[in-house]
């Protein structure tokens, strides 16, 4: 299912008692009086009160923890009857099956953490969109795709997941393996130029 995204509002940025208006992130993606997070050393704490505050509609990076996993959010919505959607914004004009990977993810942090969930999107560029005169229209250049099904279907697999990279994280040196496909594949790694420090540039 997917849907054209609200008209533009005002994104308010900064704690709830001291707001900004933000002419850009904010206004753009048109979530009425949200607030951004901007910092990060006190992004969990502010997500906490902003999620107990209920005049706030919306939670840009909003930080989830749940013991050793983190996970941010790009657009924590509030839904009905206490529970929250979970939206992810993309670059690309369709949905991968990264994203959903990493939506997926997030929602067992915040199952983990308590918080109910009611849906999951993926917000995305809008393939048939024209750019007109007067600029982007932020209602119709994106487009916001419900993957709550397939992500609740990648659930089953996330404990395990997070087993092997948390026993990669506890060891004391990194895992022996060479350079190849896989450290391009869905995305680049950061640590490539570590790992091919010592070859040869060609």
């Amino acid at each position: 299912m997917s849907a054209e995204w609200p008209a533009p509002r005002v994104c308010v940025v900064g704690k709830p008692k001291k707001r900004q208006q933000s002419h850009q992130f904010g206004s753009h993606l048109g979530i009425p009086g949200s607030i951004c997070i901007l910092s990060f050393a006190v992004s969990f704490a502010a997500t906490r009160d902003f999620v107990k505050d209920e005049a706030i509609p919306a939670i840009f990076e909003a930080a989830l923890q749940s013991g050793r996993l983190f996970a941010r959010v790009d657009i924590f919505e509030r839904g009905n009857r206490g529970a929250w959607n979970i939206c992810e914004v993309k670059s690309s004009t369709d949905v991968k099956e990264e994203h959903i990977d990493d939506v997926a993810f997030q929602l067992h942090v915040a199952n983990e953490a308590g918080l109910k969930i009611s849906r999951v999107d993926i917000i995305h560029i809008n393939r048939d969109y024209v750019l007109k005169e007067k600029g982007i229209e932020p209602k119709h250049y994106f487009r916001r795709v419900d993957v709550t099904v397939e992500a609740k279907k990648r659930l089953h697999d996330i404990p395990g997941m997070i087993k092997a990279f948390l026993k990669v994280v506890d060891e004391d040196r990194a895992p022996e393996i060479e350079p190849w496909t896989q450290c391009h594949s869905p995305y680049e790694c950061e640590f490539l130029d570590r790992c091919t420090a010592s070859k040869p540039k060609d």
